[in-house]
């Protein structure tokens, strides 16, 4: 599309192997809790690999949680049975089969203590973003401060609050079901390595976020284990009401931590902003708990909706707000949101067990007002999504141009598959300058074929580079200057011979984009074979011809 942004900052492969994740989990169930499995073998062994080449840092947590299985069972003092042994060999065989897949993956990595809360927003507003010659620090500067270490506490505090809800699975685990144990080890594996392992480009991340699927899944085994004998017992549309009263309740709790905050601090003052939010957070959620404990002694079976629509909406509600969302932010925000929650109260009050057999027109209206709130729901996150993208466009330096995307589609769909493409584009916002940010790949993205030089942060010798003479990976020299330089040549200064030596590189078709650097368009048209584009309109297509 016209204005597209020439990097998705996302990482695709995290998605293709999020659910490859939970197919293999779902495989290796029978294994973990050391049960047959019936020719399961196979199609585990296939899931792996597959995983593995998806994403290496899915493979290695999967191993800790076999792992803990293992010496959960040893603690327990109960037979290590073969079929978990067997699954502990399997995953370290996968994980030898792959290492040819990530044997790269490493590069412009080290161990440095809690790297990973360095590069979040709180610290950087408190201590200032870590320095590039830190980089090889063994913890984390700073840390060795007390406010330093006071502020570590509070951000783990918010990670053992978005992770609470795995405690529903506490059950499981005291009955020592290997699954459970399986799940939690996969979690815990990805959380050390985050923590543990610094990277340049943040990759560390990646640890925790396939770690999510497994503790999402274990918490989702609590929560099944927890309405398993309730369902029943409350009618399914005081059901839905409670849980948008409980959905409003959690966002205003969050909107109330937000409020108590303040509005964003300046350098040196997160301590307190963040302080002061945990503390209204925590007040407010201690008396959610309370109450709910209480309702649910005294046989108010629906506490249990409540707690798990606070839960949704306390994670969902304030990621919508924005400039699109405007009764989301700020002040609004907590108004919008108990008023849902007294909506919802209001009707599950209506639809109580005396009052609603009796009443189909109220079923009928709380039925219509679920659907519409489940509508809103779904709809908002896109409510002005067009308005944003455009907002973004206008504000970015490295969208592409109509005649961009045009060349990179003409080499995809007439350029030979194993050609070779050379091109002038290398930085993220066009220009070719010293020490650009070099994470250019949409030729080679949009265009399908190989490229002889175009970004070269992400291969291993630009990870290696993170750090050298101040630089950060990504905007450090590339590792072979002669070679850019006679690519580069070929563009501002065409000669027979530099396209003769291009062409027994491989190289079969330049792409030559004026907005990167000068092109000599009239000297490549004596040179080599123009196939598309226009001089007025930016980007260019020559086919080199063969050397006499």
């Amino acid at each position: 599309m016209p204005g597209l942004e020439s990097m998705a900052f996302l990482s695709p492969s995290h998605q293709y192997a999020a659910p490859l994740m939970v197919f293999a989990i779902e495989a290796l169930v029978p294994a973990v809790r050391g049960q047959a499995m019936r020719g399961r073998w196979a199609t585990a062994a296939i899931g792996l690999a597959v995983l593995g080449g998806a994403k290496s840092s899915a493979l290695p947590v999967m191993v800790c949680g076999a792992a803990l299985v293992i010496a959960v069972a040893l603690v327990r003092r109960r037979a290590v049975r073969a079929q978990i042994v067997t699954l502990g060999l399997t995953l370290l065989g996968v994980v030898c089969v792959s290492i040819p897949l990530a044997s790269t993956g490493g590069a412009g990595s080290t161990v440095q203590l809690l790297a990973t809360m360095g590069r979040t927003k709180p610290w950087e507003v408190q201590f200032g973003s870590p320095g590039i010659d830190a980089f090889h620090d063994p913890i984390l500067p700073g840390l060795d401060s007390p406010a330093g270490l006071l502020f570590v506490g509070l951000l783990l505090i918010l990670y053992a609050i978005a992770l609470a809800w795995v405690v529903l699975a506490g059950p499981r685990l005291r009955a020592g079901d290997g699954a459970a144990w399986f799940l939690l080890g996969i979690g815990i594996a990805g959380f050390a390595a985050m923590m543990i392992i610094s990277q340049a480009s943040l990759s560390q991340v990646y640890f925790m976020r396939g770690a999510m699927v497994a503790l999402n899944l274990l918490a989702a085994i609590g929560i099944a284990d927890l309405m398993r004998g309730r369902v029943a017992a409350v009618s399914p549309w005081r059901r839905w009401c409670v849980v948008l009263a409980g959905a409003g309740w959690g966002g205003a709790v969050a909107f109330a931590a937000q409020w108590a905050g303040g509005p964003r601090p300046d350098h040196g003052e997160a301590l307190g902003s963040l302080g002061r939010s945990m503390g209204v957070f925590a007040a407010l959620t201690v008396v959610s708990v309370v109450g709910g404990v209480i309702a649910q002694r005294r046989g108010h079976r629906w506490a249990v909706f409540a707690g798990a629509g606070a839960v949704l909406g306390a994670a969902v509600l304030p990621s919508l707000q924005g400039p699109a969302h405007p009764l989301l932010s700020g002040a609004h925000g907590l108004l919008v949101a108990l008023l849902v929650a007294a909506v919802g109260a209001g009707l599950a009050v209506w639809s109580g067990p005396t009052r609603l057999p009796a009443r189909r027109p109220v079923r009928a209206a709380i039925a219509l007002v679920a659907a519409c709130a489940a509508t809103v729901a779904l709809l908002l996150p896109v409510v002005g999504y067009a308005d944003r993208l455009d907002t973004a466009r206008a504000r970015s330096k490295s969208t592409l141009t109509d005649a961009e995307l045009g060349a990179a589609r003409w080499i995809a769909a007439n350029v030979a598959e194993f050609d070779l493409v050379a091109t002038n584009a290398h930085c993220l916002q066009v220009k070719t300058t010293p020490s650009c940010d070099a994470r250019s790949f949409w030729v080679s993205g949009l265009g399908g074929r190989r490229v002889l030089v175009e970004g070269w942060p992400y291969t291993v010798a630009g990870r290696e580079a993170h750090g050298r003479g101040g630089h950060g990976y990504f905007t450090a020299d590339f590792s072979d200057p002669a070679l850019l330089a006679l690519n580069d040549a070929a563009f501002t200064e065409p000669t027979r011979d530099r396209l003769d030596e291009l062409y027994g590189k491989g190289v079969r078709y330049l792409l030559a984009d004026q907005r990167a650097s000068e092109v000599d368009w009239r000297a490549l048209d004596a040179l080599a074979e123009r196939t598309y584009g226009d001089p007025s309109r930016g980007a260019l297509v020559y086919r080199l011809r063969t050397p006499a």
